[in-house]
């Protein structure tokens, strides 16, 4: 980390912009949500960063769960004409229980 503020040279740096790792002095803090930035632009840009996350996260899982309801339905019908060739084969005399 860079021992001084980009902003106040004659201070010391205390912490980074959680955005864009610029050095801060305790005068350049602005704290959002437990995060340090260095101004509100950074805010906004980690902001829209989080939504934009949250977004394909939410569209992973509904994928994720349309493909889990689409290979469900295939092994039902599987499950059911495998039901339907024993059944034709029990009736045939082929198969015996």
């Amino acid at each position: 980390m860079s021992k001084v503020c980009l902003n106040h040279p004659d201070s010391p740096a205390t912490d980074r912009c959680t955005a864009c790792f610029k050095p801060l002095c305790d005068d350049c803090v602005l704290l959002h949500e437990g995060h340090s930035f260095c101004s509100e632009e950074c805010i906004s840009q980690s902001v829209r960063t989080t939504e934009n996350i949250n977004q394909f996260k939410l569209a992973e899982k509904r994928s994720n769960f349309k493909r889990f309801i689409a290979r469900l339905f295939k092994f039902i019908i599987f499950i059911g004409i495998l039901a339907g060739v024993v059944y034709f084969l029990m009736k045939k005399g082929v198969i015996k229980f």
